[in-house]
């Protein structure tokens, strides 16, 4: 519990729970569900243990892991370039990483684009050089956990560390009028939080950051890939392009939002991101540790980085509209079977709700044994009080793979396992 503790000491956090580190007892509630050996895979079929299973747990939103294009452009890059360069970033730079780093930029419609090994090195570089030792974060309480990691090394920099109720701006706005900094102030949000794929509000934020002359550190994970432009033409409520959330709310001319994702979720790549004016990115070229120090990702990680964003540029709209159909398909199935659905969410994350955690693990372990893999969470910030389960859907996901969930959820149902609201 002495993780919990430090996040205790944020002022505003009330459900600290949601960031301590698992109990033995959630462990072992969970057996079954996590650190499983997955010998083989075909799409988004798994197999564990000689038996083959159909997963709703990757957040491979576009199927672009499975890409054949991508995969051959690995095979290329290896042959071409080998595995590494072996020199770190400030010493030289290949092509790879320039054409990924270029279409990046131009994806967010940033000036500029660096790349880091993952958005916790990130988040651990950057949040302590954007505040300094005299300025404040001001983090939204269902952040994500990689950015809490970044506030912990800012707060050893001499940081203030303040947290505010979920997306609420006029939470916001109090905390700030209360303790904004005479020095730096970073406003630090999802773009998409992935407990329940809620969009942040960030028109009102960035209202807010102009008034308090703050920044908007947007980790935008969940939301690059799939969200892009609003279009009256397009047929889905993702909008077109898949440049994230900041795309999507019209916000690329502020200047006080620094887009933050990785290409590990939609694009099925891990290599993370910072997009934002050209001066800032090339401060951090010299100044972020992770960046100057670091090993930069292997070259068949970029080349894979590089060909699944030149997929986006093709076919991403067709890929976006694949999905959405999925998640209709999904959402409607649980109609049909009786479940009322308490937004129009249609996020690729769909979460179903329980009483209490024991009910949740049942269904989860359940659900198992009938050849569906879901997540299972025991302390979601969205369900305080019960667990939940979540199905993540695909492009990979087939019309059978969602038939096949929905008549496994209503066999839930005839276990009387109290599923509450959707």
């Amino acid at each position: 519990m002495r993780h919990a503790a430090k996040i205790k000491t944020f002022e505003g956090v009330k459900r600290f729970n949601k960031y301590r580190r698992p109990s033995f007892v959630d462990c072992f509630q969970r057996n079954g569900l996590i650190y499983q050996h997955i010998e083989a895979v075909k799409g988004v079929h798994f197999k564990v243990r000689g038996h083959w299973i159909v997963s709703f747990i990757s957040s491979c939103y576009l199927g672009l892991n499975q890409n054949q294009y991508v995969k051959g452009a690995v095979c290329d890059a290896v042959k071409r370039w080998g595995t590494s360069l072996g020199t770190p970033r400030i010493l030289g730079i290949d092509k790879l990483t320039s054409s990924v780093e270029s279409k990046i930029a131009l994806l967010t419609r940033r000036e500029k684009a660096i790349i880091f090994p993952s958005t916790t090195q990130l988040a651990i570089d950057v949040l302590p050089l954007l505040s300094g030792p005299n300025g404040a974060l001001f983090m939204d309480e269902w952040a994500y956990q990689t950015s809490f990691e970044g506030a912990f090394s800012a707060r050893k920099t001499g940081a203030k560390c303040y947290c505010f109720k979920h997306n609420d701006p006029t939470a916001l706005e109090s905390m700030l009028k209360k303790h904004a900094s005479s020095g730096n102030n970073v406003i630090v949000c999802d773009g998409v939080y992935s407990s329940g794929g809620q969009k942040v509000s960030l028109s009102d934020f960035i209202e807010i950051a102009r008034r308090f002359h703050a920044l908007i550190y947007v980790d935008d994970a969940h939301g690059i890939g799939v969200y892009g432009k609003i279009a009256s033409s397009v047929k889905t409520p993702y909008g077109y392009g898949g440049g994230g959330t900041p795309v999507y709310f019209n916000t690329i001319a502020s200047n006080r939002i620094l887009h933050v994702g990785t290409l590990s979720k939609a694009f099925g790549v891990p290599v993370a991101f910072i997009a934002g004016h050209t001066h800032f990115i090339e401060y951090l070229k010299y100044h972020a540790k992770a960046f100057v120090h670091s090993s930069p990702p292997s070259l068949p990680v970029l080349a894979a980085a590089e060909a699944a964003l030149t997929v986006n540029e093709y076919s991403g709209d067709h890929l976006r509209n694949v999905l959405y159909q999925r998640v209709q398909q999904f959402r409607q199935g649980l109609t049909r079977i009786g479940i009322k659905r308490r937004s129009c969410n249609y996020f690729p994350i769909q979460t179903i709700y329980f009483s209490s955690k024991k009910t949740a693990t049942k269904a989860a372990a359940y659900l198992r044994r009938m050849g569906i893999w879901v997540l299972l969470q025991l302390e979601p910030p969205d369900n305080p009080y019960g667990g939940v389960i979540r199905f993540i859907i695909t492009c990979l996901h087939k019309e059978n793979d969602i038939n096949k969930a929905i008549d496994a959820i209503s066999f839930l149902q005839s276990k009387n396992l109290r599923i509450r609201v959707f």
